[in-house]
């Protein structure tokens, strides 16, 4: 269970599963395992060797069909009894499908070899083929039309009805990712490469509106999108789209992880939205509880639920799965999500605070609800984290490598019960000197409360408090050079004048413990010019006072012999530049 934002979501699918050949003698035994009585296996055989691709509910609400490889198969699972109904193998991945009837008995796949094929009760029934290679698909049941989009411009129409192919639509983009279509109206909206989103009427059989919404996200970020007929490389395309169930909201996700929110009625959004991953958003979703509307917008990392409606879209939760997610399942009016990840098993969540449990799990409802009365204990309550050098001070270091303590980062965790009996043998009267400290520290609060006076520097750290009020002084007596100061010293001046009436670092002039060492390396590496003052004032002391003495018997000897230099200044043969007198000639 993880929360965020005081929103709890429980991770139904984080227990291990059991393999089907395991011995009853071996699963007596994990009876008395802590990990397999805590773990809930909310379906059976929830799962595929390789990745999961795709997920579909049922319109009656009793069956989920599920994609994945490898080898590529679609998996049926009967939610009221938990466990799966089928599975059937295919010769190519599915790269996706559609439930046509309300249970599982019709189904439409469209695979990765342009091949669509038509499931029934008893398996495959039919296979045709598209002449481009399709990316989505969906279904329309008032003209039994099966619409088919992917890397052409044409938009192709198989009816169910007719058994052929009819007259394709053609939109402005060269290729399509992504198709939806609306309940309410039934309009079919078309997600371009191009960054723009297509509103088509199928009874007219024309489009009725086009809206670019890689311009309008790139607006609301300050950015400018420069389109070129001949290459639209770089312009972000519409990667996921979905209708709400009101007809008239339409949300957009682009290529590089921006989701925006639209009113039909205007070409401008509601709110943009950033996914923080640069990954192209896979999967859109509208939810509606009795408090409000959500958008929930997943890329390959995260799934993030917006706050919709005519809100700012503040983000109301997040869930991220361990693995890359491909496509998300919401239940209808419930709060359970599942995911269909790059891992063999499918995540399941459920997230109370978006609704209840659906029917067929409603025992969820009383898991979490045990869940939160009982308190969880933190595993690193028992733990205390050191560095190596405090377990060298413990006297410990010798069980570094041991079970006895864990490294982590930069240190090693520590039983908490060894970490005090350490402490106390190591210095016996620590709580003796804490108590006399404690005694002092009263004592002379109550003589300064009797002193009217007080002391103008602190006891601690009494440099750092004179250099800072020498700096307020000479602030306030030259106004006109402080004016001459740039905006930056004027900022560190004013920082650094609030630092003694700060509350935050009262601490710094009061507490021994932090009272500055000079001497300390770390000291000297940060402040280095004063390291090297004192190294040569140290120089200095040890042999400056013979060295300044010759130089002073030097002068006194040359102020002497004045007269001599006067005499000799005549001489044509002799530098005036020497400082002394030039050696006599024979």
């Amino acid at each position: 269970m993880t929360e965020s934002r005081g929103i709890k979501v429980y991770n139904v699918s984080s227990g291990k599963t059991l393999p089907q050949w395991l011995s009853e003698k071996k699963k007596k035994s994990l009876r008395k395992d802590e990990e397999y009585k805590s773990r809930i296996e909310l379906i059976q055989d929830l799962e595929f060797d390789v990745a999961s691709s795709h997920l579909r509910l049922s319109k009656d609400g009793k069956f989920m069909a599920a994609t994945g490889v490898y080898p590529p198969q679609v998996k049926v699972y009967e939610l009221s009894e938990l466990s799966m109904k089928f599975e059937r193998h295919m010769d190519c991945e599915v790269v996706q499908f559609q439930i046509l009837s309300d249970d599982y008995s019709k189904m439409a796949f469209l695979q990765a070899d342009r091949t669509i094929e038509f499931h029934a009760k008893f398996g495959t029934y039919y296979k045709t083929r598209v002449p481009k290679v399709g990316r989505d698909l969906c279904y329309d049941p008032v003209s039994c039309d099966l619409v088919v989009v992917g890397s052409s411009p044409d938009v192709y129409r198989l009816s169910l009805e007719q058994g052929r192919f009819l007259k394709p639509y053609s939109v402005l983009s060269p290729a399509i990712n992504c198709v939806d279509r609306s309940d309410v109206h039934g309009l079919l909206a078309f997600g371009t490469e191009s960054g723009t989103v297509e509103c088509w009427d199928p009874r007219a059989r024309s489009r009725v509106g086009v809206c670019d919404v890689a311009a309008k996200v790139a607006e609301r970020r300050g950015s400018v999108v420069q389109r070129d007929d001949d290459d639209d490389a770089s312009v972000e395309g519409v990667s996921a789209i979905r209708f709400d169930g009101d007809g008239l909201s339409l949300a957009a996700g682009t290529s590089g992880g921006y989701t925006a929110l639209f009113d039909l009625r205007s070409s401008r959004p509601l709110y943009v939205k950033d996914q923080q991953y640069g990954q192209p958003i896979v999967d859109l979703r509208f939810h509606r509880t009795g408090e409000g509307s959500y958008l929930m917008a997943a890329d390959a990392k995260i799934l993030k639920v917006w706050e919709g409606g005519k809100r700012d879209g503040q983000l109301y939760a997040s869930i991220e799965p361990p693995a890359d997610i491909n496509e998300v399942c919401l239940c209808p009016d419930s709060g359970l999500l599942m995911f269909a990840t790059e891992q063999p098993r499918m995540h399941v969540y459920f997230v109370p605070a978006l609704g209840p449990a659906p029917q067929w799990c409603s025992f969820l409802d009383s898991l979490t609800e045990e869940l939160e009365e009982t308190r969880r204990e933190e595993v690193f309550e028992d733990y205390k984290f050191v560095t190596r050098d405090e377990l060298l001070q413990l006297g410990l270091g010798g069980l570094v490598g041991t079970n006895m303590v864990k490294a982590y980062m930069h240190g090693f965790f520590l039983d908490a019960q060894l970490y005090a009996r350490s402490k106390a043998v190591m210095n016996p009267f620590e709580y003796e000197e804490y108590r006399k400290k404690k005694i002092r520290d009263k004592v002379e609060n109550k003589m300064q409360e009797r002193i009217a006076r007080k002391e103008p520097l602190p006891k601690v750290n009494r440099e750092l408090a004179e250099k800072i009020m020498s700096s307020k002084e000479e602030e306030g007596k030259d106004e006109a050079a402080a004016k001459k100061v740039r905006s930056t010293d004027k900022k560190k001046l004013a920082s650094q004048n609030k630092l003694l009436e700060d509350d935050r670092f009262k601490a710094l002039f009061e507490k021994p413990e932090f009272q500055i060492d000079k001497e300390s390396n770390e000291y000297k590496l940060l402040h280095p010019s004063e390291a090297a003052l004192e190294r040569n004032a140290r120089r200095e002391e040890e042999d400056g006072g013979e060295h300044f003495d010759e130089i002073a018997g030097l002068g006194s000897e040359s102020e002497s012999s004045d007269e001599e230099r006067e005499d000799v200044a005549g001489d044509s043969r002799t530098a005036l530049t020497f400082p002394c007198p030039p050696p006599p000639y024979p």
